[in-house]
């Protein structure tokens, strides 16, 4: 799983290094808005994070994965 966040990582990295010094920088991410995404480790780290900005930001419908079931609720409780 973790060689999936690397490829989805340096994806994201490699359209900003395209993108440069243009202004309009908002369709990085317009691929995934909306989609349903499964995230493992999602109650902490990187999977906690971005967990929060896909639903935040990008409209996502995250299904999140994690092994502790009061740190699952707490991102519930912040999102609300």
């Amino acid at each position: 799983m973790l060689n999936r966040y690397k490829i989805f990582l340096n994806f994201v990295l490699l359209k900003k290094i395209e993108l440069g010094n243009r202004k309009d920088k908002s369709f990085i991410m317009d691929w995934i808005y909306g989609k349903t995404v499964l995230i493992t480790g999602a109650s902490s780290g990187i999977g906690r994070s971005l967990t929060v900005e896909l639903i935040r930001e990008h409209n996502c419908k995250v299904i999140g994965v994690g092994q502790s079931e009061p740190k699952m609720k707490s991102i519930i409780d912040e999102l609300s």
